[in-house]
C-alpha cells in the first residue's frame, strides 16, 4: 500500500533500504514481521533488536 501522497509504504523503503546496504557490504539484520508498527507487535522481539545493532 502506497504512503501519503503516493510515496512508497514503509515497508518498500525498507526492503529498498536493506537491498541498498547489502548492495554495498554493510553488514544487515533484517527481519519482516506481520503487524503494525506499535508496541503490541514489536515487544517481543525488541531486545533481540537491541543486540543486533551491537553485534
Amino acid at each position: 500500500m502506497a504512503g501519503p501522497g503516493g510515496a512508497p509504504s514503509q515497508l518498500d523503503a525498507c526492503r529498498d533500504m536493506h537491498a541498498a546496504l547489502l548492495d554495498r557490504g554493510f553488514p544487515v539484520t533484517f527481519r519482516e514481521f506481520s503487524g503494525g508498527h506499535d508496541y503490541v507487535n514489536w515487544q517481543h522481539n525488541f531486545a533481540e533488536a537491541i543486540l543486533a545493532t551491537c553485534a
